[in-house]
């Protein structure tokens, strides 16, 4: 298991990091730096399904189920879950997107993907720029981007009477930018030579992104409180043990800046923090750094309770097999969870920087190259403080998990019909926390032994309706929660996709038989 979640884990920095050797590339082979690279120290690594409702919601989630509700693992149908493997990536942005009638979905697997080239024209400026394969919204409003990668390794569930325990190996990556000011990302994508930005005062706060690849080990154990004539109560937890591979955060409190023309660059004010722990050689930019693959430990936990109103006055029997236990089935659930509450803090390649109502006049900015990563770093400290040192703030570097407050509920309809609804909200601890998106959603689905089909509708960050789509068939779940992300109907702005592979033995379904119903058994309640 441990190999697993360190292969995992370093193949997505494996990812990640040539992704941002490309970009960097990019940017000195063009001779036109970005804003990223002026502010490099907000997003040193240049990094880059979310909730997953069909494998969270239904009777049948199994281990996956306590990544919503940990006290729900202890009400489902199985006696016993095996989990051979489980993944997803969610990625969602509104900022960059290709238009609804401009790509075609089977572009996304496809190896040549043929993407329509955009072209922004400015006739009053006499300006016109080739965009590429994005178009960018521009209403104004600042810009968010999540990232999460989740790849489940081996898990088991076992329910006993009153209580259930779980274990479950994860690899996860996770991104958040938020509230990034639509200048600074049109910097950033089109280059500082974007003239109808030129020689504006723009003052920008608030913004905030972090990152980080870890691996859990994750137990849950979850314990019914009450069972009385129609009411069900139980609790439940999640311990969580993070190994973190890499981790950055940068908050920014103040940049108030002034693109004079494609090279000169006036910064008026600056107040941020970064903080940084990456596989990547300061000095040399070797990748990997030759230090230890995890940089950082930390912990984490989930909690939660769940209300099971059941459909009768269902008696409590003694059974001598697991499989004896009997699944009591309900009218609705109502649940509460509090989830991802952790962090891990960083020591190993690590380091902070404070900038502190720093002031700047950089002339031929797009002419800048960084040689690596501390030269970088002293540089800027230099050119904002004249001290190379001035803005170190320390080696040591904590990232906090993406934590969120959830309610869920559940009502059963006849004839294997559920309707489920889930809300769930970011909770911003401190301002190096990844922050998780806020989502509101309705899942209909039918639910058999053997099959279930799930429709989960949502409203992504309370703003950008979502139709989704899992089926399940015996073993294997696949699902998505941006249907329109495979269907061309909408504009392509991010995707979701996950799947889980496990096996699954139910309550009061015994090999041969086996059932014990005698009356010396019954315990009423």
């Amino acid at each position: 298991m441990q190999f697993y979640g360190i292969f995992t884990v370093y193949i997505i920095e494996h990812i990640r990091l040539t992704l941002t050797r490309i970009f960097v590339d990019y940017q000195r082979t063009h001779h036109h730096a970005s804003l990223f690279i002026l502010i490099i120290m907000f997003l040193p690594a240049a990094l880059l399904g979310q909730e997953r409702f069909g494998l969270t919601t239904g009777n049948y989630s199994g281990i996956t189920g306590a990544r919503l509700n940990p006290s729900s693992i202890v009400n489902y149908q199985q006696y016993l879950d095996i989990q051979v493997a489980a993944g997803g990536v969610f990625l969602e942005n509104n900022y960059l997107y290709i238009g609804a009638q401009e790509y075609r979905a089977r572009d996304i697997f496809s190896l040549s993907p043929q993407f329509p080239t955009y072209t922004e024209e400015h006739p009053n400026l006499g300006y016109s720029v080739e965009l590429g394969a994005f178009n960018h919204y521009q209403n104004g409003g600042d810009k968010d981007l999540n990232l999460d990668i989740w790849a489940g390794g081996p898990g088991f569930l076992l329910v006993s009477g009153d209580y259930a325990y779980g274990i479950s190996i994860n690899a996860r990556t996770a991104v958040s930018l938020h509230k990034v000011p639509e200048s600074v990302a049109n910097f950033a994508y089109i280059g500082l030579g974007y003239v109808p930005q030129h020689n504006i005062d723009y003052y920008e706060d608030g913004f905030s992104a972090a990152g980080m690849a870890w691996m859990e080990t994750a137990f849950s154990v979850a314990k019914i409180f009450e069972d009385r004539y129609y009411t069900r109560i139980s609790g439940g937890i999640t311990l969580k043990y993070l190994s973190g591979a890499s981790g950055f955060y940068l908050y920014g409190n103040a940049l108030d800046y002034n693109m004079l023309n494609r090279s000169d660059l006036d910064i008026l004010n600056l107040n941020a923090t970064t903080g940084m722990s990456l596989p990547l050689g300061y000095s040399d930019n070797s990748f990997p750094d030759g230090g230890s693959f995890f940089k950082g430990r930390g912990v984490a936990f989930d909690v939660g309770f769940t209300l099971l109103q059941k459909d009768k006055n269902y008696y409590r029997r003694d059974y001598d097999r697991l499989c004896q236990q009997h699944y009591t089935t309900y009218v609705y659930r109502l649940g509460i969870s509090l989830l991802d509450v952790g962090f891990v803090s960083f020591s190993d390649n690590a380091m902070a920087h404070i900038y502190e109502d720093g002031s700047h006049y950089w002339p031929n900015i797009n002419a800048y190259q960084y040689e690596d990563m501390n030269f970088l770093m002293s540089d800027l400290s230099d050119r904002f403080f004249r001290d190379p040192g001035a803005t170190y703030n320390g080696d040591r570097v904590t990232v906090l998990t993406p934590a969120a407050i959830s309610l869920q509920g559940d009502y059963s309809f006849e004839n294997y019909l559920f309707l489920n609804g889930t809300w769930i909200h970011p909770v911003v601890i401190r301002q190096s926390a990844i922050r998780r998106p806020a989502q509101v959603a309705l899942v209909p689905r039918y639910e058999r032994k053997h099959f279930e089909v799930a429709m989960p509708l949502s409203l992504y960050q309370y703003k950008y309706p979502r139709l989704g789509l899992s089926i399940r068939a015996y073993a294997l779940t696949i699902g998505t929660e941006k249907l329109g992300a495979f269907t061309g109907l909408t504009d392509f702005s991010g995707m979701d996709i996950y799947f889980s592979l496990k096996f699954s033995f139910d309550k009061g379904d015994c090999p041969g038989g086996g059932r014990k119903y005698g009356c010396d058994n019954v315990q009423f309640q």
